[in-house]
């Protein structure tokens, strides 16, 4: 509904634009939409492990009650993605109003498609109490199915000087909304 309005409300600045003699023409619209921004993992710090953390508040209960040299240290070991590329075509219509001179025109293009994400994480937690040490390793994967919606709207103006030369300027909208639910696992281990 919120996509009709606004639509109606560009069709209404349009038709209210005076000229003499305009022709209206109307006319189908089709785009093909991709986007690579769920599949790109371009952060430079992705390469570089983060240094372990060290888990203060469960080190001091640890150093309480095995002594000093208990520690608990957690450390990121690493995660990787597999992802579709979003892909749609994109469907709609343009409404021109103009004569030989000046021409408005109105584009508006809508359409959704659905892509997957697969993220896999990894994380270690170490416990060192005395001549005892433990190895925790989770292991969490997470699906998300993205859904995303492309909302397209276009208004321009062209003004042709003479026959072989025109300017032009214009006005550009686009909505994308993305979302849908994520189901995540995880699966740890525990290794003495």
């Amino acid at each position: 509904m919120k996509y009709r309005s606004m639509f109606a409300g560009a069709i209404a600045l349009t038709i209210f634009i005076p000229a003499a003699h305009a022709e209206i023409i109307i006319s189908p619209r089709v785009s093909y939409y991709f986007d690579n921004s769920n599949v790109r993992v371009s952060d430079l710090s992705d390469n570089i492990r983060p240094d372990p953390v060290v888990d203060r508040a469960r080190t001091r209960r640890l150093q309480e009650e095995f002594g000093d040299e208990a520690l608990l240290v957690s450390q990121e070991e690493g995660s990787g993605r597999l992802a579709d590329q979003t892909t749609f075509p994109m469907f709609g219509g343009a409404i021109t109003v103009g004569d030989d001179r000046d021409r408005f025109t109105l584009n508006a293009l809508y359409r959704s498609g659905k892509s997957n994400v697969d993220t896999v994480l990894t994380s270690s937690q170490r416990l060192s109490a005395g001549d005892v040490e433990l190895l925790d390793v989770a292991v969490i994967r997470a699906n998300d199915r993205i859904e995303t919606d492309k909302f397209d709207v276009e208004r321009t103006w062209q003004r042709r000087l003479n026959e072989k030369f025109a300017v032009f300027a214009g006005l550009r909208y686009e909505r994308l909304e993305t979302g849908g639910p994520v189901v995540a696992r995880t699966t740890s281990r525990s290794m003495r």
